[in-house]
């Protein structure tokens, strides 16, 4: 298979900065063996997002980062996404309160 211009990060890279990003602590195992994986396009689309956007982000912990699948495949878990999502609106309320006050 060919390499694009969108697989910009090596898979040793990729393995790397995957391993670097902190573990969500707050995910059980139960947790994850219940949760859906989502490829890099329904992660960005569930984001609001584009996948370069995506593929930008996290490497700098601006969004969750992807687990390995398999040598060629990384995913995002729906949990972390919606706990993602949750975050932001959380910070968007006590934005507004904050204001409001």
């Amino acid at each position: 298979m060919d390499r694009t211009s969108n697989d910009a990060i090596s898979h040793s890279a990729l393995d790397t900065v995957i391993a670097s990003v902190e573990p969500n602590t707050n995910s059980s195992a139960s947790n994850v063996l219940a949760c859906r994986i989502f490829g890099a396009a329904d992660a960005a689309e569930r984001l609001g997002i584009s996948v370069s956007t995506l593929k930008r982000g996290w490497p700098k912990g601006v969004y969750p980062a992807p687990i390995r699948i398999s040598e060629h495949r990384i995913g995002w878990l729906e949990s972390e996404l919606a706990q993602f999502q949750n975050e932001r609106v959380a910070e968007r309320d006590a934005r507004a309160l904050q204001k409001s006050a």
